[in-house]
């Protein structure tokens, strides 16, 4: 019986390993990052922060963010779109995210910042807006 330590994967054989492990994880990220929503999704933005909140669409997540200057925009909220079966696993690993709705076959959830403050040029228009976020979430339209 041979011991794990004398056991040799040869240079090609580690080779042939990394291949398969990096076409793998490069085939399911792109797997993720191609699915295109089946759904438009919109939110009930008060018209004295419309100018100042951006909406961004990356595959099956609509982001929303407040501008922030120079910097990059600071993230406020997200609804994400998914399988039921997704969801099953997604609603214990993460308990801070919120269903929305059930719609043809597909979950719609949503996932706001938890910081109470922010720094950079927003941060006192990102006080005033905090409060607000769940009641944009509520009023969350799926189409």
């Amino acid at each position: 019986m041979k011991k794990l330590s004398d056991s040799r994967i040869t240079g090609a054989g580690l080779l042939f390993i990394m291949l398969l492990v990096t076409t793998f994880s490069f085939s399911t990220e792109a797997t993720a990052a191609v699915r295109k929503p089946n759904a438009q999704v919109n939110a009930n933005i008060p018209d004295q922060w419309k100018s100042n909140i951006i909406k961004e669409q990356n595959g099956a997540v609509t982001s929303f963010s407040l501008v922030n200057g120079n910097s990059t925009p600071v993230f406020l909220f997200s609804v994400t779109e998914i399988s039921e079966q997704e969801w099953i696993k997604m609603k214990t690993q993460m308990p801070d995210i919120k269903l929305l709705e059930r719609k043809n076959g597909n979950i719609y959830y949503s996932y706001k910042n938890q910081k109470e403050k922010v720094k950079g040029a927003c941060s006192e228009l990102y006080l005033e807006i905090y409060p607000h976020l769940d009641q944009m979430i509520t009023g969350v339209q799926i189409d």
